[in-house]
C-alpha cells in the first residue's frame, strides 16, 4: 500500500479529483510527511504501548482514510486522507520487523526477517504495477477500491502472522 499510493497517489488527485499536477504533487508530499510522523511517533510510543497495540491503532487510521478516498470531498480532503494512510502505516513494518524475534526466536528471526524483507521489496515492485494496469484498463478512480483491498489483504496478513507468532511463542 505504501508504494501503491507513493506512485498513484498524485495520479490519482489529477485523474480522478481534477486537481491541478503541481497540486496534486504538493498534497503527495504531505502522505511522505505521514509515513514519517508514523514512525516517529511509533517511536515514542512505544515508550509506553505494545507494538500491537501500535499496529492496531495504525491500521484503524488507514480505516478512516480509506473511507475518506470513497466520499465526495475536497482534493484537500483526499491529500489529508493520504497523509493518514501515511501515518497509520508508518509503524507497521518497523514494528512487525521488530517483534520477529520476540515471537519466533534470536536464532530463527534473521532468516524470517530476510523473507519479510524479500516479500516487502516483491510487492514493490508488483503491487503498484498491478494498479497501474488496472488504472489503464479500468480508471484511475480504482484507486480507492485497490486501495481498500489492500487494506483487506493487509488486515488478514497481519492477524494470520500475528496468530501464527503467538502459537509459535507458546508452543517453544
Amino acid at each position: 500500500m505504501e508504494f501503491t499510493c507513493n506512485h498513484w497517489g498524485a495520479t490519482f488527485l489529477v485523474g480522478s479529483e481534477g486537481a491541478a499536477k503541481d497540486v496534486a504533487a504538493e498534497i503527495v508530499s504531505l502522505y511522505f510527511l505521514g509515513i514519517t510522523s508514523g514512525r516517529l511517533v511509533s517511536g515514542f510510543l512505544n515508550k509506553i504501548l505494545k507494538p500491537q497495540t501500535i499496529i492496531v491503532i495504525g491500521y484503524g487510521i488507514v480505516g478512516i482514510a480509506i473511507t475518506t478516498l470513497f466520499l465526495p470531498v475536497p482534493v484537500t480532503v483526499k491529500g489529508v486522507a493520504l497523509f493518514m494512510i501515511g501515518l497509520g502505516n508508518g509503524p507497521s513494518f518497523p514494528n512487525l520487523t521488530y517483534l520477529t524475534p520476540h515471537y519466533f526466536g534470536k536464532s530463527a528471526s534473521q532468516s524470517i526477517i530476510s523473507s519479510q524483507m524479500a516479500m516487502c521489496n516483491l510487492g514493490i515492485l508488483i503491487i503498484p504495477t498491478i494498479f497501474g494496469i488496472i488504472a489503464e484498463k479500468i480508471s484511475i478512480k480504482a484507486f480507492p477500491v485497490y486501495a481498500l483491498t489492500l487494506y483487506a489483504v493487509i488486515i488478514i496478513s497481519t492477524a494470520i502472522y500475528m496468530n501464527c507468532a503467538e502459537r509459535n511463542k507458546n508452543n517453544a
